[in-house]
């Protein structure tokens, strides 16, 4: 799974120049971020199969949220197309505008982990 969390971040900093962060947005000033920028975070992870009452199977979904001062095609095909390039199936599953005008596009991506043994 680390090599998968990796692989990414690693596919999705790219794209913004750097700008990606685990859990939240870390910028100088919250009045004037560096836009655009990328949030990604696990949003859980349940085992869904045991052995001996051990876990052998994980699901994480991840969700990853592009967010550009205005709505931007390209860029979301770009994050769009890298994904499915390191075979990241994602689900777009919103799109709204902040207070601060900005526009949150939020993806989910579901990893799956195979734990060999107890």
């Amino acid at each position: 799974m680390a090599k998968d969390i990796i692989c990414l971040f690693d596919t999705i900093k790219g794209l913004t120049d750097g700008r990606c962060y685990y859990g939240q947005a870390t910028y100088d000033s919250i009045e004037n971020p560096v836009l655009p920028y990328v949030v990604y975070f696990e949003v859980n992870k349940r085992a869904t199969s045991f052995s001996d009452n051990h876990p052998t199977y994980y699901v994480s979904n991840y969700q990853i949220s592009l967010i550009t001062k205005k709505k931007d095609v390209k860029l979301e095909q770009k994050l769009e197309s890298a994904l499915l390039k390191k075979d990241f199936i994602f689900q777009v599953i919103s799109e709204y505008r902040n207070e601060d005008k900005t526009i949150s596009r939020v993806y989910e991506i579901k990893m799956e982990e195979y734990i060999n043994g107890k």
